[in-house]
């Protein structure tokens, strides 16, 4: 592995939410405690069905966070930043580092 990978994957994720992501808190629909994190929210996502082709489009919101700081989530998890309360609908990509899931807020 390159240094400049091992540096992104140790130190690289977390620095960048750091800078460009907000506040926010976890709660796993399981119950316990919440989890403070921080996450990126990106709205008007073009999302496009998976498993067939379709040219069917619709725009959504994606939630990105670090899969150290969340663990394993779950639909209907939910994730406050600010007032706003995420609700989890479809992961979209989970790479034992950043996950990305489609949020209803």
């Amino acid at each position: 592995m390159s240094n400049f990978n091992s540096f992104f994957d140790n130190i690289g994720y977390s620095a960048l939410l750091g800078v460009f992501g907000d506040a926010g808190v976890y709660q796993s629909v399981l119950g316990g405690g919440t989890i403070s994190c921080e996450v990126v929210i990106t709205e008007d996502v073009v999302l496009e069905p998976t498993a067939y082709d379709s040219n069917t489009v619709t725009n959504g919101t994606v939630l990105e966070a670090l899969v150290s700081d969340v663990g394993d989530v779950a639909i209907g998890d939910t994730f406050v930043v600010g007032s706003t309360t995420y609700t989890c609908k479809k992961e979209l990509e989970n790479n034992g580092k950043v996950l990305k899931w489609v949020v209803h807020g």
